[in-house]
Parts: C-alpha cells; sequence; structure tokens
C-alpha cells in the first residue's frame, strides 16, 4: 500500500474545489437558517418515516448544526460520524486557503490496495454507525 504526496501548481479553483466551497457556504446559511428558526427548518428523516428505523445517515445534518453552534457532545448524539467528518472537512478548508495563498495544490495520490482500504473503512464506519443507531433506537 503506497500514498504519495507531491505538490502542483494551480492555475484556478478546480470543479471538486468549487463544490467543497458551496457546501462550506451551504452550511453556513444551513447553521444561520437554524439559529433564527430552530431546528425545525431540517426535514426529518424519510426512511424513518416509512421503516421505523433510522437510516445510516440519520442526525448528520442535526449534528452538523450542533457541531456549528460548538455543541460536540449534541452532535455526536446526533450522529457519530458527524465529528470525524468535520475533522476531514476542517481540515479540506485549511488546505483550500493553504493552496490558495501558496498557488500550490498538495496532491495525495493513493495506490489501489490504499484507495481500497479508505473505501472499505469509510463502508464499514458507515455500517457501524448505522447498526449503532438502530441499537440504541435513537429517536432523532
Amino acid at each position: 500500500m503506497h500514498i504519495r504526496l507531491h505538490l502542483v501548481p494551480r492555475q484556478k479553483l478546480e470543479s471538486g474545489e468549487k463544490v467543497f466551497l458551496a457546501t462550506a457556504a451551504g452550511l453556513g446559511v444551513l447553521h444561520g437558517l437554524t439559529r433564527i428558526f430552530g431546528l425545525g427548518v431540517v426535514p426529518g428523516c424519510r426512511f424513518r418515516a416509512v421503516t421505523g428505523y433510522p437510516c445510516a445517515t440519520c442526525g448528520f445534518t442535526r449534528g452538523l448544526t450542533r457541531l456549528a453552534a460548538f455543541d460536540l457532545s449534541g452532535a455526536f448524539a446526533m450522529n457519530p460520524l458527524v465529528l470525524p467528518f468535520a475533522g476531514f472537512f476542517a481540515l479540506g478548508l485549511v488546505h483550500l486557503g493553504w493552496s490558495c495563498l501558496r498557488r500550490q495544490r498538495l496532491v495525495v495520490v493513493l495506490d489501489r490496495a490504499a484507495s481500497w482500504s479508505v473505501a472499505y473503512g469509510s463502508l464499514a464506519a458507515l455500517v457501524a454507525t448505522w447498526l449503532y443507531q438502530i441499537a440504541c433506537n435513537r429517536a432523532v
């Protein structure tokens, strides 16, 4: 398993970076709306409404709104995957800011084994969180 890092010059924002910034802006708007109107602006889970069981991402949006208000325990209670996601998101923002200032982009290249490890690890975390939410009968 090999992971390589290298710097490449950057000219403009890539399309993925634009989506990343749009997501950050959307989360900021969501936080503003929830601060003004309360948590009621976040829609409920359709999967849970139909089946009675939480979906794998149940409580994620509510967890992000709690995290934006610096309520770490409340965010974790909504969905345990919120905290690792927020950490990676913060690293992404720092990386994007650094690369824009330095006009260089850090590229991470994973070989096939490392890519599959990341994919299977992410899937395992999602399934484990889903089973945890079902076992604890999370009411979100």
